[in-house]
This record gives C-alpha cells, structure tokens and sequence, in this order.
C-alpha cells in the first residue's frame, strides 16, 4: 500500500476504551452534516473518538462532547496503530489504510465512486464492515445518528483489543 513514516504514536485520552476515527474527505461533499451525526452519535458510546475534518470544514464548525476529538488532519500513521474502527466516506487513501492496518471500517459513501468501493470493503471479509443506510440520502436528511451509533454499538462487542 504505501510505506509507513516514523511519526509519534496519538496521545490516548482514554486508553481503556475502542478508539475510533472517523474520517470524510479532504474534498468538499457537503460532509458538515454528516460529521456531526457522527459527533453526536459517538459522544452516546462509550469509545474515544477523534474525527478528522480535513480542510474543508474547519473543527470549530462541529460540536463535539463526551469522549470525541475534532481535529482538521492527523496523520493516518500516528493514529492508525491504536484505531479500533475507522468510519470514513468510502475514499481509497482511508480505505487503504484502514485495510492494511487490519482495522475495521463503517463506509458511509457521500457519492462518487465511493458506493462500490464499500460494497468491495464488504465483500472482503473479516477486516470490513458497511452500514446500509448510514450514508443515504433519507439518513442525510432526517439529521439523527441513530443508524451509525446503531452499527458501531453493535460492533463494539467484536474489536479486538490493539496496541
């Protein structure tokens, strides 16, 4: 996939909890929204959550509570090795390295391309999960994060304790 640097692992907050990362384009895809469902719905779980805004939507456009971080970039490298679960978008640089990391992932596509490349994520096996319905257009607009607190709760049950 790609050779890994030698950057300084993330400082857990909550090292006995699943760390999860949640990720959604450093393009605009109108993902505002989005990443505050996904805000609201991990702040209900008892996880440590970092969500990555990318440059599009700068962290102080997002409410964050309980145990969720809002960063606009981290480096995939620093935080990947202690990640539980990734929840991202459906793009190929996250899914690639959620997928040789070996960490789990909940693809909610925006569009593009991003469909199959979930629907590939969920036919490969045991590294993978999709969530029907997370990034649906019905979901998009009733404004709750019952459908992805759903699916990660459930999951949650199932990670594998990492380093």
């Amino acid at each position: 996939i790609r050779e890994p640097t030698d950057s300084p692992a993330w400082p857990r907050r909550s090292p006995e909890r699943p760390l999860i990362l949640a990720s959604m384009s450093t393009s605009f895809q109108n993902q505002l929204a989005t990443l505050q469902r996904v805000c609201d719905a991990l702040a209900e779980l008892p996880v440590e959550a970092l969500v990555t805004t990318g440059p599009m939507v700068p962290p102080e456009e997002l409410s964050a509570r309980g145990g969720v971080a809002l960063c606009a970039f981290v480096p995939h490298d620093q935080v990947l090795p202690s990640v539980h679960l990734v929840i991202n978008h459906g793009g190929l640089g996250t899914i690639m390295a959620a997928a040789g990391a070996g960490i789990p992932m909940l693809c909610m596509p925006r569009g593009r391309d991003q469909p199959d490349k979930r629907a590939a994520c969920r036919s490969a096996g045991d590294w993978s999960a999709a969530a029907d319905g997370c990034g649906s257009s019905s979901n998009r607009r009733n404004g709750d994060g019952n459908a992805s607190r759903s699916v990660v709760d459930r999951s949650l049950p199932n990670f594998r304790r990492r380093r």
